[in-house]
């Protein structure tokens, strides 16, 4: 990997080099891409469902779901200059005379009328190619046909699925994708007896791909949208390479190597978080970040818990309040009651925030005016965050947790990272806090995308 990268930096206008490195990736991960490419629960449908649908059902909008930017007009016209390269003219003569005029640098338009029954034999013609191809160089030898070599049969598979990722990127395909979403399958569900499709069980027991289930049909999606996805996570690997060709390009007067380095298995029982974050295997504070001991102290300030029950009658309470109109003085004060014991100076981002309730409670008392649908929820919503908050914190005191046993590596990070970084995007911590751990806390805001919290 790290010659053939070399090979495509040293030499950034050969396109061969590059076809290189697409075999070899290719001829390395088949066999995974068509363990993904397969799966009967998770991916086969989508490929039944384009493969099989008929496209005299199609219909062209009438006016196109979205307008190319330059940027995908530019997605565009890769797509069409490898359908020029590689597919013959008399095949598709609609969509190879858009791919002839965007190689002779005029106005094209990759998705049209014209376009849309060929657009998607294209795409079923190269979801069958990479399908039979990949089972082939997995089986291989066994799969060998008379007179078939390796090297045919990586390329084939090779060609297809750059193809395909070609098209996944491109704005005409999603424009494909939404124009005949009507026709797709939908297998979010079964509706003959409602259930989950995701939740199939499976007859060989196999762990299911966590990449794969992310694509799937939801309610909060349009169905088009997870086709799109789904075709680019079945090709991720070529589009992986195209995006790291382009960057080793851009290197001058370096080598690239390559070292994977494999991580030591953890032990049942390792550090405490408070002694990871007070030890030498935590990165030093700087000038103008708190040290390591001051973040331990802050972090257990956080970790008092309280009763979960407690909040919900709160915020029932609340939701009833002023049911029959404006709310009752002695209705008020129970709230304020229930309320009080929820501070603690121990903690004092949750003492000030329960305070600040406190003030927004007593204050429709006060003024009734100041009572309305969106006071309640504004109170509701900053105690279920608090309590959002608790909830995390409270983990770093438990028994097995305090001690370091069972205590996995992965949730030894997540439960110390996702517990600050929960905090740092609070509306809840008061300022000066946020100012004094402001360093600590952009640094954080970066990767909260990586916590599950």
């Amino acid at each position: 990997m790290s010659e053939l990268l070399n090979k495509v930096r040293e030499d950034p206008e050969s396109d061969n080099n590059f076809y290189l490195l697409l075999q070899y990736v290719t001829s390395s991960c088949a066999e995974k891409m068509r363990h993904r490419l397969v799966d009967k629960v998770l991916s086969r449908p989508f490929f039944d469902s384009l493969t099989k649908a008929n496209t005299s059902n199609f219909v062209f909008p009438a006016e196109l779901p979205c307008k190319a930017s330059d940027s995908a007009r530019g997605r565009d016209r890769s797509l069409l200059l490898f359908f020029h390269m590689f597919i013959p003219s008399q095949k598709y003569p609609n969509l190879w005379e858009q791919a002839q005029a965007a190689a002779d640098g005029k106005p094209f338009e990759a998705y049209t009328k014209l376009t849309q029954v060929e657009f998607h034999a294209f795409l079923c013609g190269f979801l069958d190619q990479f399908d039979t191809s990949l089972k082939a160089l997995a089986d291989y030898p066994k799969s060998k046909r008379p007179g078939e070599t390796y090297e045919e049969l990586l390329d084939k598979a090779t060609v297809a699925g750059f193809g395909l990722s070609l098209l996944a990127g491109s704005a005409a395909f999603e424009k494909h994708m939404q124009a005949i979403g009507s026709k797709l399958a939908d297998h979010h569900r079964d509706k003959s007896n409602d259930v989950e499709v995701g939740a199939t069980a499976r007859s060989d027991k196999e762990e299911e791909d966590e990449d794969l289930l992310s694509v799937q049909p939801t309610d909060e999606a349009p169905l088009w949208q997870s086709y799109v996805d789904w075709l680019k996570l079945m090709v991720v690997h070529f589009s992986a390479s195209h995006i790291l060709s382009k960057y080793v390009r851009t290197l001058q007067n370096v080598r690239i190597a390559i070292k994977v380095l494999m991580p030591p298995t953890p032990d049942d029982i390792i550090l405490p978080w408070h002694c990871l974050l007070d030890s030498q295997h935590f990165p030093a504070s700087g000038v103008d970040v708190p040290s390591n001991a001051t973040i331990v102290e802050f972090l257990y300030s956080f970790s008092i818990p309280w009763d979960k029950d407690d909040i919900d009658n709160i915020i029932e309470s609340l939701n009833g309040l002023g049911a029959d109109g404006s709310p009752k003085a002695s209705d008020i004060d129970n709230i304020v009651q229930l309320l009080q014991p929820l501070g603690s100076l121990e903690s004092p981002v949750r003492d000030r925030c329960i305070l600040e309730v406190i003030a927004m409670v007593e204050s429709w008392k006060e003024d009734v005016n100041l009572f309305n649908k969106e006071s309640v929820n504004g109170v509701v919503e900053k105690l279920e965050r608090a309590n959002a908050m608790t909830q995390i914190f409270k983990n770093l005191n438990l028994e097995s947790f305090e001690k370091g046993i069972n205590f996995t590596k992965p949730f030894h990070c997540e439960l110390v990272l996702g517990s600050i970084i929960s905090l740092c995007r609070s509306r809840t911590l008061p300022a000066e806090l946020r100012a004094k751990y402001k360093v600590f806390f952009d640094e954080l805001d970066v990767s909260h995308t990586c916590s599950p919290y």
